[in-house]
């Protein structure tokens, strides 16, 4: 009921979205690599592990100033 009245009121924009591309699938189902690739990428995830080096059996960050 909350929903309905936000987008009579132009608060809330509802579209519908085709469940091939919808990110919450991600979030409730187990996912194949290929489906979790896609998850990941919808998420804006990306792969930091060139950016860790071991050192005494710890992960160290290396150099993080190209993120900001």
């Amino acid at each position: 009921m909350w929903v309905r009245q936000e987008v009579q009121k132009g608060r809330l924009n509802v579209e519908w979205c085709p469940i091939v591309e919808m990110p919450a699938d991600g979030l409730t189902k187990s996912l194949v690599r290929q489906k979790h690739a896609k998850f990941v990428r919808q998420l804006g995830l990306e792969n930091v592990r060139q950016l860790l080096t071991t050192h005494n059996n710890s992960l160290e960050l290396v150099e993080l100033r190209q993120w900001y």
